[in-house]
């Protein structure tokens, strides 16, 4: 009885990892599957392991980290979401200079241990609020590059920055309002690196007051004008305007 008992607990335990490992093929043959090109990825598939796909890195068997960079994949934003942001023990995603497309409204479908997410050097919209929405929706995200992209379109709410998030780059993007510096100056949260360079924001520098952990903030290459009102980067370590 005793054998018979441990044969079925191992033969559960190795359903439960199967079926775990299935999950994460499937869904990066989901999103292979929906690229104009799938043939892009064409060393994805169920005849290799998923530890074995192009720029997958595994822990334990699962995958951990997905790297892939200068691949016209001309994926939209919306599937990466879906599927790759799925992946129950996604840790990292880079998919820098992809071609991605879409917006980045609407909440994520945003893995618990995500922790760094790299989507720049794309052809992807939204607001400010849009950015701040995403990495609200992933509740371990530490750094969120946007770099390289075309966000700047009015925002309509006032989701908070979320707590866990330190780096977010959103340098090179269409950001043109010092209404949007003026919100993000009031959301910044525990914010330790904020890179706003090379916008297209005009206006008034606003006054910077809850910036405690604020260690690096570039503003470079904008049309910022006006006083700087005393103050405004006390607290802050490095500041670029």
């Amino acid at each position: 009885m005793v054998t018979r008992a441990l044969f079925c607990f191992l033969y559960i335990l190795l359903f439960c990892a199967l079926s775990a490992k299935a999950g994460d093929v499937d869904l990066l043959i989901s999103f292979k599957n929906r690229l104009p090109n799938p043939n892009m990825l064409s060393d994805w598939n169920h005849m290799r392991g998923v530890c074995q796909f192009r720029g997958v890195t595994c822990k334990n068997g699962h995958v951990s980290s997905l790297m892939i960079r200068g691949r016209p994949l001309k994926a939209d934003f919306s599937s990466v979401s879906a599927y790759v942001l799925s992946l129950p023990n996604l840790e990292t995603l880079t998919l820098h200079s992809t071609n991605l497309t879409g917006s980045i409204s609407g909440s994520a479908n945003c893995a618990v241990r995500l922790k760094e997410l790299d989507i720049s050097s794309n052809n992807l919209r939204g607001s400010v609020s849009d950015a701040a929405s995403l990495a609200a929706s992933c509740p371990s995200l530490q750094s969120l590059n946007l770099s390289h992209n075309s966000i700047g379109w009015p925002f309509y709410n006032s989701s908070p920055i979320h707590p866990q998030l330190k780096i977010l780059d959103m340098s090179y993007n269409k950001i043109a309002t010092d209404k949007d510096l003026q919100w993000l100056f009031s959301k910044i949260g525990l914010l330790q690196h904020l890179d706003l360079s090379n916008n297209y924001i005009q206006g008034n520098m606003p006054r910077l007051t809850n910036c405690t952990s604020l260690q690096q903030l570039d503003l470079s290459a904008n049309q910022l004008f006006g006083t700087i009102p005393a103050g405004t980067f006390s607290g802050t370590l490095g500041a670029s305007i």
